[in-house]
């Protein structure tokens, strides 16, 4: 992802020193009244980590920023949305998006939860929890085939679904240690000697 802000604004409201400082920014100015949209059309590139370590640094980094956001700001972006003023949906949406855990943490409290009440529930129940556990699952599985409509997903994008469990365990992982690792502050993501983005 990437976001384009109008000079005016940074120089209002600047950057603070978070760990993730666009979903800090993002919050300030929407609780500041200001519109901030996502552009569907837009080609962002970056350089990304090409190392494993290096990108469980940067998903960790991003998690940890989240988390940071929601504490900052989702109890005021809920007040201030109640309180009425300009863009209520668009403060309770993000108030909701940073409270809430990742699209693999859901999945994989799921698959716990359905399986963990199938092993100690009654027979006569089970059918039940599993029917429970199923319409859950394609719940989950029409939201994200919605979302790949949205995009208008390639066919390598489809193909690269099949790596969807190897990633979600990984990212479930690494949630996990984020809430044991200390966070030492804002830290550079090592990426290749050839990257031309400032260090």
């Amino acid at each position: 992802t990437g976001m384009l802000v109008d000079e005016s604004l940074v120089r209002s409201h600047g950057f603070a020193p978070v760990l993730a400082e666009d979903i800090d920014l993002t919050a300030r100015l929407i609780l500041d009244g200001q519109r901030v949209g996502f552009a569907l059309a837009a080609l962002v590139t970056t350089t990304a980590p090409t190392t494993a370590p290096g990108l469980t640094s940067q998903a960790e980094r991003w998690e940890l920023g989240r988390r940071e956001a929601a504490r900052r700001h989702a109890v005021p972006l809920l007040r201030s949305a109640l309180r009425g003023g300009r863009h209520p949906r668009s403060k309770v949406d993000l108030a909701l998006e940073l409270s809430a855990p990742s699209l693999s943490v859901h999945l994989a409290a799921l698959a716990a939860g359905t399986t963990g009440l199938l092993a100690v529930s009654p027979r006569s129940q089970r059918r039940r929890i599993a029917l429970t556990g199923a319409v859950a699952a394609a719940a989950v599985g029409i939201h994200v085939a919605h979302a790949l409509r949205l995009m208008n997903a390639t066919r390598d994008v489809y193909v690269s679904l099949l790596r969807v469990p190897v990633a979600a365990a990984w990212q479930v992982r690494m949630v996990a240690h984020s809430f044991t690792s200390k966070s030492v502050g804002w830290v550079r993501t090592p990426r290749s000697k050839n990257e031309s983005c400032p260090g």
